[in-house]
């Protein structure tokens, strides 16, 4: 997944991700998921991750392993006990298994 999303990371998009889903929310075709996608985003956004770091695919994909905003929410992990959830830059976490391994 990691190499055919991004290229192991070299490509994860320049779009910002606020934006693009602001933008797939008026679109008509499929407005309920990436309104709920954007809402998701601003939350990340209230939680501490800098909106302009929130780079992705003109679909709201973002990080490593292109996640939505409601994946990050449900799965992102700071693996490497640095205080960020950073799938962007971090490949510990961008490749984290998730909440289960912790509990090992």
């Amino acid at each position: 997944m990691w190499g055919i999303e991004s290229n192991y990371g070299r490509n994860m998009g320049s779009f910002g991700v606020i934006p693009a889903l602001a933008t797939l929310a008026y679109d008509g075709r499929r407005s309920a998921y990436f309104r709920g996608e954007l809402m998701k985003a601003l939350t990340m956004a209230q939680h501490g991750v800098p909106p302009q770091n929130m780079r992705g695919s003109w679909a709201g994909a973002m990080g490593q392993c292109q996640f939505m905003p409601s994946t990050f929410l449900g799965y992102a992990v700071d693996y490497d006990g640095d205080g960020r959830k950073d799938i962007w830059n971090d490949r510990a976490d961008a490749l984290a298994r998730g909440e289960i391994d912790k509990l090992r």
